[in-house]
C-alpha cells in the first residue's frame, strides 16, 4: 500500500546552482549535519572515487506544494553475490565519520523521505545500505521504528565505534589531559628528539586561517603523507592509491580552508616536519581527518606529542569535542574512554530476489 507524502526528483550528477543553494540551506537546518554531509566533502569524493559510468543520484524530496523538504546524494552499485550480482542503493560516505542518511530538518521528514525513496527505487534494487549513520542521540531507533511500522524489512547494527574527547565546559582549574606526569613525559621526549635528531628545537604550530596556509606547508604535509606507512598500506590495498587519497584530503581541506574551517596541527624539529594532524573545525567540534608522523621519529612518539599540544591548545580556545573517527590511529584512541557508535542501516529492496529472501528469513525466524 502506498503512503508516499513526498515526491522524489532525480537530478543530474553535475549539480545545478539551485541544487547547491538548496543543499546548503537544508544542511544548516539538519540535526547532526556536519562536514561529511557537506558538498565540500561529497563532490571531491565523487570526482576522485567514482567513474562516469557509476550511478550517482542527487535527490530532492518535494512536498505537495513543491517545496524541497529533504535531499540526498546516493549511489547505485552492483556487488558480487552467491547467485549473481546484488543491486544495492547506498550512501556515499568517502572516508566520512558519522553521517545522516538524508538531509532533513526533523525525524518526521527524514522518515517521509526514506519512505518516498523506498517506493520510488525498491522495485529496482535488492537492498538499501546506509553506512556510518549517526545515532542522532537515540533518534536513529525512532526512525527505524517508524519505517518498520510502514512495513519495511530492515536491520540496524553497529558499524564501528569512534573515540572522542569531551572537553569539560567550563574546565576545572588546573585541568590537564592525562595529568602532569604525561606532560612531563612528553617534554622529556621532545628534548630527546632535539638531541638525537639534531635538527633543532621541537615546536608546535596550529594553522586555522586561510592567510596562514602556504604552498610550502601543503607540499611538506603531502610529502610526509606519501612517504608514510599509511600511504604504503593504501597502495597495498585494492580500490585506490595513496596519490588519489591525498588528492581527496587536500581538495576537501582547501575548500574548508576557504571557509576558515581548516584546523592543521604541525610538529617540527627545526624546519623539518615530523608529524601533522589534518582536521576540520566546525563550531566547537574538531574532526580529525588524516594524520601522519615521520617513522624515523617514532621512538619519540611525535604523534602523541602533537596531540597533547593540540588538546591543550583546544582547551584554551574553547573547543568542546575532538572527534577521532572510525579509522583513528590506535594511540589516539588511548586518550579517551568515550566512544560514539556509527550504525549500518540495511533495508530489503523490492525485487523478486529481495522479496524471496525476506519471506525465507521470516519463515526461519
Amino acid at each position: 500500500m502506498k503512503h508516499t507524502l513526498l515526491r522524489v526528483i532525480h537530478e543530474d550528477r553535475r549539480l545545478s546552482r539551485d541544487f547547491r543553494r538548496d543543499w546548503n540551506r537544508l544542511h544548516q537546518k539538519t540535526p547532526k549535519a556536519n562536514c561529511f554531509t557537506s558538498l565540500e566533502w561529497i563532490e571531491p569524493g565523487i570526482r576522485l572515487f567514482t567513474s562516469r559510468d557509476d550511478s550517482i543520484h542527487p535527490l530532492r524530496f518535494v512536498n505537495a506544494v513543491g517545496e524541497t523538504v529533504a535531499m540526498a546524494i546516493h549511489g547505485k552499485i552492483k556487488e558480487p553475490g552467491r547467485f549473481g550480482k546484488i543491486k544495492c542503493w547506498r550512501t556515499l560516505d568517502f572516508n566520512a565519520q558519522r553521517i545522516t542518511p538524508v538531509l532533513a530538518p526533523d525525524g518526521e521528514r527524514a522518515t517521509d523521505a526514506l519512505l518516498a525513496l523506498y517506493e520510488e527505487v525498491a522495485p529496482t534494487v535488492d537492498r538499501f545500505d546506509f553506512f556510518k549513520l549517526d545515532g542522532l542521540d537515540g533518534d536513529i531507533q525512532h526512525l527505524c521504528n517508524a519505517l518498520r511500522a510502514r512495513g519495511l524489512d530492515l536491520s540496524l547494527n553497529p558499524f564501528n565505534e569512534q573515540p572522542r574527547i569531551l572537553i569539560p565546559s567550563p574546565a576545572p582549574e588546573g585541568f590537564q589531559f592525562r595529568g602532569a606526569t604525561t606532560r612531563k613525559r612528553f617534554r622529556r621526549l621532545e628534548r630527546k628528539m632535539e638531541k638525537d635528531l639534531g635538527l633543532g628545537d621541537v615546536r608546535y604550530q596550529r594553522i586555522c586561517r586561510p592567510d596562514e596556509m602556504t604552498e610550502d606547508i601543503w607540499a611538506a604535509v603531502k610529502s610526509l603523507f606519501l612517504n608514510s606507512w599509511q600511504a604504503q598500506a593504501i597502495e597495498e590495498s585494492p580500490g585506490t592509491t595513496a596519490a588519489t587519497s591525498w588528492e581527496f584530503y587536500e581538495s576537501t581541506a582547501r575548500l574548508f580552508c576557504e571557509q576558515g574551517k581548516l584546523d592543521l596541527s604541525l610538529l617540527y624539529a627545526g624546519d623539518q616536519l615530523q608529524a601533522y594532524d589534518l582536521n576540520i573545525r566546525d563550531d566547537q567540534t574538531v574532526y580529525m581527518i588524516n594524520g601522519c608522523y615521520d617513522e624515523a621519529a617514532s621512538p619519540y612518539s611525535p604523534g602523541s606529542i602533537l596531540l597533547h599540544a593540540a588538546l591543550r591548545d583546544s582547551l584554551e580556545r574553547g573547543d568542546r569535542i575532538i572527534e577521532m573517527g572510525g579509522d583513528h590511529l590506535e594511540y589516539k584512541g588511548q586518550w579517551t574512554q568515550d566512544k560514539e557508535t556509527a550504525f549500518h542501516l540495511r533495508i530489503a529492496g523490492g525485487t523478486p530476489r529481495a522479496k524471496f529472501k525476506t519471506k525465507l528469513r521470516r519463515l526461519r525466524s
